[in-house]
């Protein structure tokens, strides 16, 4: 069974949050995303980001490679998945990954390139640019 939690939409100075408003992590009980990386390598260094894809079996991720988890569960789930849905239909691999390519090389970039900018920004400022992002 694959079931979904999300973290809140703002990160503050523990990271990514399980809050109050969509509850902790209905599997282990996390109230941070950083727990999670934490069960999976003790310390864990790197950066803490999302989606990722945990298995309940092992206790830990298995994937944070945002890129390639619809692939992943396109086709590495498929005795348990819903085989009336194709996440991932063959005749529309070759645009699908066309538009992936792009969206990880060119949206990513400017995202990460104005999360650095709005660091220094007050949160007026941060609010107001990830309601113009999101708002489409």
């Amino acid at each position: 069974m694959v079931s979904l939690s999300y973290v809140d939409d703002e990160r503050d100075g523990r990271g990514w949050a399980f809050r109050e408003h969509r509850g902790p992590d209905p599997v282990n009980g996390f109230t941070l995303l950083e727990q999670a990386y934490d069960a999976t390598e003790k310390g864990y260094p790197g950066h803490i980001s999302v989606p990722v894809l945990w298995d309940r079996r092992c206790g830990r991720i298995v994937s944070s490679n945002f890129p390639d988890l619809t692939f992943d569960l396109a086709t590495q789930f498929e005795e348990w998945a819903d085989r009336e849905t194709d996440l991932y239909p063959e005749a529309l691999r070759p645009e699908i990954d066309k538009l992936n390519a792009w969206l990880y090389h060119d949206v990513e970039a400017v995202a990460t390139a104005l999360e650095g900018a709005l660091k220094d920004a007050d949160a007026d400022v941060r609010a107001h640019a990830r309601h113009a992002l999101t708002s489409g």
